[in-house]
């Protein structure tokens, strides 16, 4: 009954697609970018656009509802039938193929397809770029349904109850989903060119074993209680759509439990170091007269603290305010720390960095961007880990935003920052996965900074480019509770928005000139968190799909009707481990009086999924050409050099 010829046959096939999805992802064809080096120049992305998500979203509704109202067969029933008559040319039982084929629920496919239809329609692209989004979203559904089938294959003939169940099926299409958002990204927008740095970092065992080992132990223990709670509820299409958005939830909330358990118990952190050699700190500035007095003051007082040299190099750069006036006021009235200002012509931060750590000569530095304050510490417990470990090369700080707070936005932010530089990041480091030391505060050794032409220009998301490039000399990245920067942070939902449209980009980009699948091999940070990150944020959208299939399956679907309480219950359910962590994290760094605020946590989600799906439809798209479809005339759009302060 078992034929192990078509079985090969399947697994060939599956193979091949998959190589089919893998082979863009080496970043080998696209010639969007024009600079070299250290400086991107793209076509400037478009605005964000509400409109343009309102379509999206009407779009994907729409599918979701065309693909349940068809019957007869119905869209699962075709997916089904397909997986089965695969699984038949390995395995010639055609009632078994079909008893097990007929428990598939094939949401994913189905969400995948609604995602493809509406980003197709939505996509400021080409005809031939829509066409081949389309195709994508089939070449998923083709990969499933293999997979599918193979599994099945292999279940009838081991009697293992490994066949296509639904939670085996959920992680099995969430990581090809992944894959296939990479896929999209990639092929699609407009990305910067891999970076030009050769990988100059040894094979570190003991750091992918400590990550793969929490890994599997937080898959095998959600993965054992998923499948405990669909086989209570049945083959229920809806509940598993559910399940579908809540496992990675879980299992990454799990994982960095396990990792935090072992920072507990790890060694601790470094004492003040005994010697105290001259340390520099970078600042660019572009009309910031607001705030900079009150950051060079800090940076004395930590100086004072830190007894010895300092020297302040700040970049005016091109500031049609008092910034620089401002500057050198507080400069004249420093105690400890010595101050030097350098004017810059306006292009951009990344090079007022540049032009400020030319004057540099000193072996550690310090970046500071110039809307923060530091903590009196900061200065002396970095240059502590400088000082006992060699392998370190950068040092962040516990990132908290200015008080006093002043609306909901602005608290939401501070259990955001409390959750991932009180507890994450500091989980990260167990296995040197930070993928980013952010611009609020990043100590950093000068001569490898150096080495990779200091930070990148053009792009957003220079500090993500900055840390990755560090680490692929070989440095490692710690985060210290001690050191604390302070930072503003959005309180309107405009400054919400400005902000996570640049960061999502930014993240996009950085992910594009640090894929694993261009850069050799380099660590966990590589191959799992900045993969994690950039998946997670790519694939909102696609969560979004799903999250509309399920509303429309309970509207739509006669047999679902009765589960719109659970819709609500389940997508609660969701969020308890982030809630649960967040309250643990505020109640150990005494900020429980804001707990009630928690509330606010879910729409905080909706509206940060919002924007990401505004930023995921703005990239300018590479174009597909059709050489016998007319072409309507298009107004070319003008290769630049970001400079982050483009308006969004």
């Amino acid at each position: 009954m078992f034929d192990l010829g078509h079985t090969l046959l399947l697994a060939f096939d599956a193979l091949l697609l998959i190589g089919v999805i893998l082979w863009p992802l080496s970043r080998r064809f696209d010639d969007s970018d024009q600079g070299s080096g250290n400086l991107v120049q793209l076509t400037p992305p478009l605005r964000p656009s509400l409109r343009r998500c309102g379509m999206f979203t009407l779009v994907c509704l729409a599918a979701c509802a065309v693909e349940l109202a068809v019957q007869n067969p119905s869209a699962f029933s075709l997916y089904q039938s397909l997986v089965g008559r695969l699984a038949e040319t390995g395995y010639h039982d055609p009632r078994a193929i079909h008893n097990l084929s007929r428990t598939l629920i094939p949401v994913v496919p189905v969400s995948v397809l609604a995602f493809g239809i509406a980003t197709a329609a939505v996509l400021h692209a080409t005809a031939g770029r829509r066409l081949m989004i389309l195709a994508q979203a089939f070449l998923f559904v083709m990969v499933s349904a293999l997979t599918d089938s193979l599994l099945a294959v292999f279940s009838l003939t081991t009697g293992l109850p490994l066949g296509p169940t639904p939670v085996i099926g959920i992680l099995i299409h969430y990581g090809v989903a992944f894959l296939l958002m990479f896929r999209l990204a990639f092929t699609s927008f407009q990305l910067p060119k891999p970076t030009p740095l050769r990988v100059r970092r040894g094979f570190d065992w003991t750091a992918d074993l400590k990550l793969c080992m929490a890994l599997l132990a937080a898959v095998g223990i959600v993965g054992s209680a998923a499948t405990f709670i669909l086989e209570g509820n049945g083959s229920n299409p809806l509940f598993e759509t559910l399940v579908f958005l809540a496992v990675p939830v879980y299992m990454f909330s799990l994982m960095f439990a396990i990792l935090g358990v072992l920072r507990l118990v790890g060694p601790p952190l470094p004492p003040p170091p005994a010697r105290r050699p001259l340390v520099e700190v970078i600042i660019p500035a572009f009309n910031e007269q607001l705030n900079i007095a009150r950051l060079l003051r800090s940076l004395d007082a930590a100086a004072v603290r830190y007894e010895g040299p300092v020297r302040i190099i700040l970049c005016d750069d091109g500031s049609v305010d008092d910034t620089g006036l401002l500057a050198r006021e507080a400069m004249d009235s420093f105690v400890a720390a010595t101050g030097t200002i350098v004017q810059g012509d306006h292009q951009g931060k990344s090079a007022a960095l540049n032009r400020a750590l030319q004057e540099c000569h000193a072996e550690y530095c310090f970046r500071v961007d110039a809307d923060c304050a530091v903590d009196e510490w900061s200065l002396l417990y970095s240059v502590a880990w400088f000082e006992q470990y060699p392998d370190v090369g950068l040092v962040g700080a516990f990132t908290l935003p200015k008080e006093p707070y002043t609306s909901w936005i602005d608290r939401m932010r501070m259990f955001e920052l409390l959750f991932a530089f009180g507890f994450t990041r500091i989980c990260m480091s167990e296995f040197d996965g930070i993928p980013c030391i952010p611009g609020t505060f990043t100590a950093f050794r000068r001569q490898p900074a150096v080495e990779v032409g200091g930070f990148v220009e053009g792009m957003y998301g220079e500090d993500v480019d900055f840390t990755c490039s560090i680490a692929l000399t070989g440095y490692r990245a710690a985060v210290d509770r001690r050191i604390i920067s302070y930072e503003d942070v959005p309180n309107t939902l405009r400054q919400l928005r400005v902000q996570r449209t640049r960061w999502n980009r930014g993240g996009t980009m950085s992910f594009a000139r640090f894929t694993p699948f261009a850069v050799p091999f380099a660590g966990p940070r590589f191959w799992f968190t900045t993969v994690r990150a950039a998946g997670k944020r790519l694939s909102s959208p696609l969560h979004l799909a799903s999250l509309l299939f399920a509303i429309a399956l309970a509207v739509f679907h006669p047999t679902a009707r009765h589960e719109l309480a659970r819709i609500g219950v389940a997508l609660i359910a969701a969020q308890v481990p982030n809630v649960a962590l967040k309250v643990v994290v505020a109640i150990y760094y005494k900020r429980a009086r804001y707990l009630p605020w928690l509330i606010c946590w879910w729409w905080f989600g909706l509206v940060k999924r919002l924007f990401a799906l505004e930023a995921f439809l703005s990239f300018s798209t590479r174009p597909v050409e059709f050489p016998w479809a007319w072409r309507r005339p298009r107004v070319s759009r003008p290769v630049i050099v970001l400079t982050g302060e483009e308006l969004v």
